[in-house]
């Protein structure tokens, strides 16, 4: 009797954070030996690709860049112009701050007040979007390959938009998953309906269902699988993760994460505070500070004046393709213990608001979020005073696992009270973790094989309740 036929799973990576989001979750072994997986990401990466997953089963496919047509652009813009948050709304102010095109600022908000809100628009949105699509990238792939499956990765990367899109011109089943919980309330509607989501936790689910239109019954929440590799982590030695840094390891780390260009260009300021409040011995036991770049940004350094004195370790994530185009960088294994034995090492983060809260709250260190700029204050669309009018944010102090400070003294307080107890606000980290990941257990990677196997089988995505875990409804 002939043997049945492995079908095959086509997979997208072509935002940054993909290969270690989903790829290296353990997704990949977890389909081992049930189908045949091609990934799709740029193709000048194809080589950094291949090299860290083609196998037996696992073919890379690097896919050309193609730049944008008119009629794309002009989706793009109309996605992002009917999507009803406040980051949206902050999003045209700080345009009209920048150009002071004022008719253009009102039309945009008149936008937002009245057709963004009506129930059906990201309906019509993905209709117009379906009339106005105009590219042929990935048929011949889709030829080539035979894919039973579409899985996109990040449903609002322009890359996963048109594979998604030609995949269903094709005819072939689609499953999208939302990348970041930012990212359904910062970017644009969804431009393609997959047949089935995948999301992190509920309230992802919650934003897919109101601002997208997206059926209740469509979406599952399978938590975050770039965390399920933290759970029973067992770190690099301490005196040789220290010794890397060139840091004491008798000493304590304050790990800080800058936002990065893009957003604000006050991050060397509160460097400078906290170098200078060690330099000064404000803050106790001298503790060195590990600076965490957002993966493939930079921020302003040129005017820090920094001692020998206090130790300080720049630390810029993965391997850089193209070092003029922002992040164009991928994150390979060591760089994954890298990261997770730095927040296990580290005895607080000061953030202003990065996903890195949630990573550090995983291993129970505490977090303190500075809602000042720590020097002269930027101008207020180029600071961090602005991040309160992001819709996502609420997500972050909803339960206070984040201590907000509003002066240098407060920070140097909460700093030293938290390298004295870290217990302190324990319960309030759980509860931010339970918020995001849904289920931190280490098989969110799992549940997603599960749904993409189940999709292949039966079309449909809704897998057993022993595997899911939540099908909260939404009044």
């Amino acid at each position: 009797m002939e043997k049945a036929k492995k079908k095959t799973i086509a997979i997208s990576s072509f935002h940054t954070l993909i290969s270690r989001n989903i790829l290296r979750s353990g997704l990949l072994e977890e389909l081992q030996g049930r189908v045949n997986i091609v990934i799709f990401c740029p193709q000048h990466k194809k080589d950094f690709f291949k090299n860290e997953f083609a196998g037996e089963h696992v073919s890379v496919v690097g896919v050309p860049g193609v730049s944008l047509s008119r009629r794309e652009r002009v989706a793009r813009t109309i996605g992002a112009a009917l999507l009803p948050t406040s980051t949206i709304q902050f999003k045209k102010k700080a345009k009209y701050w920048r150009d002071k095109k004022r008719i253009h600022y009102i039309f945009s908000l008149a936008l937002l007040s009245t057709i963004a809100r009506l129930k059906h628009t990201p309906i019509l949105f993905r209709r117009l979007f379906s009339s106005l699509y105009d590219q042929d990238i990935f048929g011949a792939f889709f030829q080539a390959y035979q894919p039973d499956l579409v899985f996109s990765t990040d449903v609002l990367d322009w890359n996963d938009v048109r594979m998604l899109k030609e995949a269903k011109a094709h005819g072939i089943k689609t499953v999208g998953m939302v990348r970041s919980w930012d990212n359904l309330s910062n970017k644009s509607l969804v431009p393609v309906a997959a047949d089935s989501f995948l999301v992190n936790n509920d309230f992802t689910k919650k934003e897919l269902v109101e601002f997208h239109n997206i059926r209740f019954k469509d979406i599952t929440v399978v938590g975050m699988p770039q965390f399920d590799y933290y759970i029973g982590y067992q770190p690099t030695g301490r005196k040789k993760f220290f010794e890397k840094l060139g840091f004491d390891p008798g000493r304590n780390i304050i790990m800080f994460a800058p936002m990065g260009n893009k957003f604000i260009e006050t991050d060397w300021q509160m460097l400078q505070l906290l170098h200078d409040k060690i330099y000064v011995g404000d803050i106790h036991g001298s503790p060195q500070i590990l600076v965490r770049f957002p993966p493939g940004d930079d921020f302003r350094r040129d005017q820090l004046r920094l001692s020998d004195r206090v130790n300080i370790y720049f630390d810029k994530p993965g391997t850089a393709f193209q070092s003029e185009k922002r992040k164009d960088n991928e994150l390979g294994r060591e760089d994954m213990i890298h990261l997770a034995d730095s927040l296990f090492y580290s005895d607080v983060l000061v953030n202003a608001g990065s996903s890195l809260c949630i990573d550090i709250a995983a291993f129970d260190r505490p977090i303190i979020y500075p809602e000042f700029d720590g020097g002269t204050d930027a101008p207020y669309f180029r600071s961090v005073r602005h991040f309160p009018e992001y819709h996502h944010y609420k997500h972050l102090v909803m339960n206070n696992a984040c201590k907000n400070v509003s002066s240098p003294e407060e920070l140097v307080v909460w700093v030293n009270r938290y390298v004295a107890d870290p217990s302190l606000h324990r319960e309030e980290r759980r509860a931010l973790v339970r918020a995001h990941c849904s289920k931190h257990d280490g098989k969110a990677h799992t549940r997603i094989a599960s749904v993409l196997l189940q999709m292949l089988e039966n079309g449909f995505s809704a897998a057993p309740s022993s595997v899911l875990y939540s099908n909260k409804q939404y009044d």
